[in-house]
């Protein structure tokens, strides 16, 4: 009988002990979740545009040689694209420097030009854009988490970012990323596809004529939603 009472009491013990550490770990995993969701929201409402992101220095012009090869880059990749009958279309910091400078933006490092998933897929152009873009000596590569194509040559580099149409006539970006931070790539990567319906009007950028969507900067207003009026620059110039 006593062994009995002293093994009930072993079990209770035992037993709340089970029960406090059951408990410990039911808070540790309710706290981890709500850190994991504080940080994902947090990355999803910002917008991650170059010019929010604090750096150690700040480039206001880019150096002239370098801004000719990108020039010289982007030219000759829309060479291509047009040669192609491809649907491009300047976007982002790009868009803007046509828009208020006809030229690239004098701090900018690359360019950003927008092409349609559709016509990629259904007319198998892919093949025949790396072919004529390594012909003029352009390294070109897909980017699977960003889904984009990345081209360099030389000191220059530019972003082919693909588009699809989904249920709501809305162009939306590919990439696993748009996936992860769909809530961000919702509210800062997508617009009307009305606005890049052929055929599009054309603007210069530097030297030549690139195509640029419709309805002048209406298409920024869905990229840069809380400042698409304001010229930003980079801190400090």
């Amino acid at each position: 009988m006593k062994d009995e009472r002293s093994l009930t009491v072993k079990d209770s013990k035992m037993f709340d002990m089970l029960t406090r550490h059951s408990r410990n770990r039911y808070r540790i995993i309710v706290l981890s979740l709500i850190f994991v969701t504080s940080i994902y929201v947090f990355l999803n409402k910002r917008n991650w545009a170059w010019y929010n992101r604090s750096s150690g220095e700040s480039i206001c012009e880019t150096p002239e040689p370098e801004m000719k090869d990108l020039i010289a880059l982007a030219t000759d990749t829309r060479d291509v694209l047009h040669g192609l009958k491809m649907t491009y279309f300047l976007i982002y910091g790009s868009l803007w420097g046509a828009l208020r400078h006809n030229r690239p933006l004098a701090w900018d490092n690359d360019f950003d030009i927008g092409l349609v998933y559709e016509e990629l897929k259904d007319k198998g152009l892919e093949q025949k854009l790396y072919k004529e873009l390594q012909k003029k000596n352009i390294k070109i590569y897909y980017r699977l988490w960003f889904g984009t194509y990345r081209v360099t040559r030389d000191t220059a580099r530019g972003d082919l970012m693909i588009y699809r149409r989904n249920y709501f006539d809305t162009c939306v970006r590919l990439g696993m990323e748009s996936w992860v931070f769909f809530v961000n790539y919702r509210k800062y990567h997508q617009f009307p596809c009305r606005l890049i319906k052929k055929p599009l009007p054309s603007m210069k950028f530097s030297k030549v004529n690139f195509t640029v969507p419709r309805e002048g900067n209406e298409i920024q207003k869905h990229f840069y939603p809380e400042d698409w009026w304001v010229e930003s620059k980079p801190s400090g110039c």
